[in-house]
């Protein structure tokens, strides 16, 4: 995220207050007194999260894509099998 990047908080740090946020209770939360670095816990929390499910969607596009190109060439072979079988029975009549 750019607010993070520019912030120059490292990225372990970054993922540290991500993890904070994600195991802490709703209580903690609420109940943390610095608002800055509550804050900057939520949005690193946001950034993980945004970033773990950028990839998932990345990898459900690769693998619908990939799957596409082999259907796409086993039905190329599949057509120039028929084909070359055209091709013989014309050549033998």
């Amino acid at each position: 995220m750019p607010l993070i990047n520019n912030l120059g908080i490292d990225k372990d740090v970054s993922q540290h207050f991500a993890r904070w946020a994600k195991y802490a209770t709703k209580r903690q939360i609420k109940t943390f007194n610095n608002v800055p670095l509550k804050t900057l816990r939520i949005l690193s929390f946001v950034e993980t999260q945004y970033c773990i499910r950028q990839d998932y969607a990345f990898d459900a596009i690769n693998k619908l894509v990939n799957s596409a190109e082999k259907a796409a060439r086993k039905h190329e072979k599949n057509s120039l099998s028929v084909s070359d079988e055209d091709t013989q029975a014309s050549v033998e009549s």
